[in-house]
């Protein structure tokens, strides 16, 4: 599909002339006119100056599009480099081969020196996979689980969403032998084992997990509370902010300091608004100041003399 068929070429191999190459492929358009109801997505386009007949399918992906998920499946570095070039392969299928060689020479030196994160499963895109199923069935399962600190522990949850953050996937969960809705997260690569249960569980309304919102508001999916912040941000491209913090609206601007306020869950905030350095200062609430002011005594006792401080 889109590949160029020439027709001194088609002539030559079937051993007839241009002229009945030709009416072939006005045999072929009458078809898919009179059966337009089985052929709506595909059209024959002839190409006078080549003299070849392409046939495109309006549905399917053209070569901009194939890049740009390409580009991203790279920067994910989610999956093993020999996985990624799997899925690049048939991903080109859907493309002709003067594409495919276009593709080749813009990704070849990303595919070259790809390097993805360490997983500890060589099953990520099977796991994912299945535990949309449990998802989707509402089934409780028991997950044996490597935490960060090497240490395996077992968790029967009620699995309610998937999530993709800082190169890692994530089961969004509910523990099943609690009813106080606590979302936990856990990294799937470390999922070492499931056992699926026949029992399936139902969520109150009220708990209906919204992932949307928790992409919006959540950073480094660590575990906390919800906070609204107000914080003044005086570097330059604001508009980074503003993107990387998708509920933070501008206040206040008075021409060399923007005012922003933001809804956000967890710790991971703080990460952010340390490593904007000098740029940012927290206004609100009083506990987020506090913990950023005693981050950073801690880092200043790295660096200098504790009693000069």
């Amino acid at each position: 599909m889109g590949e160029e068929l020439n027709k001194k070429q088609l002539a030559i191999q079937y051993g007839v002339s241009e002229k009945t190459i030709s009416r072939y492929f006005d045999e072929i358009r009458n078809c898919f006119v009179e059966y337009r109801e089985l052929f709506s997505d595909i059209e024959l386009v002839y190409n006078a100056k080549s003299r070849g007949y392409s046939f495109f399918n309006n549905k399917s992906l053209l070569p901009q599009e194939l890049l740009f998920i390409i580009k991203i499946l790279i920067e994910s570095r989610a999956v093993e480099r020999s996985e990624l070039i799997n899925i690049i392969n048939k991903l080109k299928k859907f493309t002709t081969n003067t594409d495919k060689a276009l593709l080749e020479g813009i990704i070849s030196k990303e595919i070259f020196k790809y390097s993805n994160v360490k997983n500890m499963t060589n099953d990520l895109i099977k796991l994912i996979w299945n535990f949309s199923k449990y998802i989707s069935e509402k089934r409780e399962i028991t997950i044996e689980y490597t935490k960060m600190d090497s240490k395996k522990v077992k968790r029967t949850i009620c699995p309610i969403a998937i999530v993709f953050s800082e190169y890692y996937f994530y089961l969004i969960a509910y523990r099943a032998d609690k009813e106080d809705y606590k979302p936990l997260y856990y990294r799937i690569d470390r999922v070492t084992d499931v056992v699926v249960h026949r029992k399936q569980f139902v969520i109150p309304s009220i708990y209906n997990f919204d992932e949307g919102e928790l992409k919006e508001k959540i950073y480094f999916m660590t575990y906390g509370e919800f906070r609204k912040i107000k914080f003044e941000y005086t570097g330059v491209g604001v508009q980074a902010i503003l993107d990387k913090i998708p509920t933070a609206k501008i206040v206040e601007n008075d021409g060399k300091k923007f005012t922003i306020v933001a809804e956000v869950y967890g710790m991971g905030i703080n990460k952010f608004l340390l490593s904007q350095g000098s740029n940012v200062k927290v206004l609100e609430p009083e506990g987020l100041v506090n913990e950023l002011k005693e981050e950073i005594r801690k880092i200043h006792s790295f660096y200098f003399d504790v009693e000069g401080m």
